[in-house]
């Protein structure tokens, strides 16, 4: 048995205390030596003077394959650290470039919300200059001479004129509106209103839809003036200043009032959305002028 002096490590044999004198870096030092290779474990100070025995040497250290597989586990955790904070930075450069995309939808719906009430705006204030200038213009008429301009039946006048009066349009509904009309909603009086006051005796139309995406409409007035009326404004006044919603309801109401309760209750159930369309014709049009807008196109 030898032992070194050294690091007082202990060898079966006095060539291998030798070897190890030889080619341990701490003994090495220990006796001031220099050491001369370049193949040194780092792992446990081995030294070895060639290449080759360095190879043999690291394929059977065993604190060099710790080292080693510890070096490569953190690398691993140091190349997953930085693919996280690369993922963590893309989210937030998205992010960003989402709130900035938003950000300016934002500020063109703002925009384009701002001129569509200036246009909105535009539009009331010359609806309500050519209100005022078709009344001025009717009371001129009503102080002129009667004019052999006859009516022709309960629908139009001579010339291709549209009779929107509340007088003209109410004799009309009280006298050909009934519960069918009703039980079909909006489109079913918007069809009505089409066959009973839109069309003149020969059973042309007197009332077209001149822009359908707009849903811009025109007819002559009783002055001869072409009128144009937007989204059916002037048509659907004219039907509520008629009566529409109270005829409307009181014939729907004939309609399901039989002596059959089981009927009654099953055409409430099927027609009672349609009525109730019918009946918001006031504060929503959107079904009645769009089956105009078709019918008149």
């Amino acid at each position: 048995m030898s032992t070194c002096n050294y690091c007082n490590k202990t060898f079966t044999s006095k060539y291998i205390l030798k070897t190890h004198l030889e080619r341990n870096k701490k003994c090495i030092n220990a006796r001031g030596l220099e050491i001369t290779s370049q193949f040194i474990c780092k792992s446990c100070d081995h030294v070895s003077m060639k290449r080759s025995d360095f190879q043999i040497h690291l394929s059977n250290c065993m604190k060099y394959a710790i080292d080693l597989e510890k070096e490569t586990y953190e690398k691993k955790i140091v190349e997953k650290d930085i693919h996280i904070t690369k993922l963590e930075q893309d989210h937030r450069d998205k992010l960003s470039e989402k709130n900035e995309y938003i950000a300016k939808l934002e500020a063109n719906i703002a925009k384009l919300e701002a001129k569509l009430e200036k246009f909105e705006n535009a539009v009331v204030t010359n609806m309500a200059a050519t209100t005022h200038a078709l009344e001025v213009k009717s009371a001129k008429a009503s102080q002129a001479p009667t004019t052999n301009n006859t009516t022709l039946n309960t629908n139009i006048t001579v010339n291709n004129v549209l009779n929107l009066s509340q007088e003209h349009v109410k004799k009309v509904l009280s006298e050909r509106l009934n519960y069918n009309v009703v039980y079909a909603g909006q489109a079913g009086l918007a069809t009505f209103v089409f066959d009973n006051i839109l069309k003149d005796s020969t059973g042309k139309l007197i009332y077209r839809c001149v822009d359908a995406s707009r849903q811009m409409f025109e007819f002559i007035d009783e002055n001869g003036d072409t009128v144009r009326d937007m989204k059916a404004e002037k048509l659907t006044q004219s039907l509520l200043k008629g009566d529409v919603i109270k005829l409307g309801l009181e014939a729907a109401a004939v309609g399901w009032n039989t002596e059959n309760e089981k009927l009654n209750t099953e055409r409430v159930g099927v027609f009672g959305p349609k009525v109730n369309e019918y009946a918001d014709l006031n504060r929503n049009n959107t079904v009645f002028r769009a089956k105009v807008s078709s019918l008149t196109t």
